[in-house]
């Protein structure tokens, strides 16, 4: 597999809007220090406490995204290491073997509904692995204790297949869900999570060929449905 121009460029974009949300607190933390140390020198303590706990509150929050950051790069080792190329229900089954703990902290169970015929079907390299593993730990953190996520493997023609993981939640406010794979956009509550996951994985889906969205399920279902479109057969982004 080689990288192309769309990978690079890729990447360049989440790069620089990861250091862009990181320069936003980092100039206000500084601010904040610099009003602390003018205060101190003028011998006005009365402010300090405050200017202090802003710049706190700046470092936390860059804090927060650089351990999402350190979490992503931790999966990322992981499926750099599983280098041989897979069909697609292989790689899903490295990936419930990942999330499994996690899934089994929340006595969540996975529902398997695989509609692909019985001949194998190409391999896809490790990118694969990174999104499945984000989509079911995506669906586990949305869905309440006890839940089953359901996951469904199907052709949609000779040209496409898709999988689909549908999770218990209460659904995607319906203002996000045209944004949710924008960096730094979440639906999680604060401190779970920046929105990197959706962002990364719609790049390493595009750059296999492929796509993902995300919807709403419809009533009375609840909660939401993660689709990932992939090419049937090799493509020159997405080939071995």
């Amino acid at each position: 597999m080689q990288s192309t121009p769309d990978d690079f460029s890729s990447t360049a974009k989440l790069a620089a809007k990861v250091a862009h949300e990181l320069n936003n607190p980092l100039d206000a933390v500084l601010r904040f220090i610099s009003l602390a140390q003018h205060k101190a020198r003028a011998g006005q303590f009365g402010d300090l406490e405050r200017h202090l706990s802003d710049a706190q509150f700046g470092l936390q929050r860059m804090a927060e995204i650089l351990r999402e950051l350190m979490e992503i790069g931790r999966e990322a080792n992981t499926v750099l290491s599983q280098s041989r190329p897979l069909p697609l229900r292989e790689w899903l089954q490295h990936a419930l073997d990942i999330t499994r703990p996690i899934a089994d902290a929340k006595h969540s169970a996975f529902q398997i509904n695989d509609e692909l015929p019985s001949a194998k079907q190409f391999p896809f390299d490790p990118r694969l692995l990174q999104i499945l593993v984000n989509l079911l730990r995506n669906a586990i953190d949305a869905s309440p204790t006890g839940a089953a996520i359901d996951i469904r493997l199907s052709r949609v023609s000779e040209a496409q297949l898709s999988l689909t993981v549908a999770d218990a939640g209460p659904g995607i406010p319906p203002q996000l869900l045209s944004t949710l794979f924008t960096p730094f956009i979440t639906s999680k509550p604060k401190g779970e999570g920046h929105g990197l996951g959706l962002a990364i994985s719609r790049e390493l889906a595009r750059s296999l060929g492929g796509d993902l969205s995300l919807s709403n399920n419809m009533a009375p279902a609840n909660g939401c449905t993660a689709t990932l479109l992939l090419p049937a057969q090799p493509t020159s982004a997405g080939a071995a």
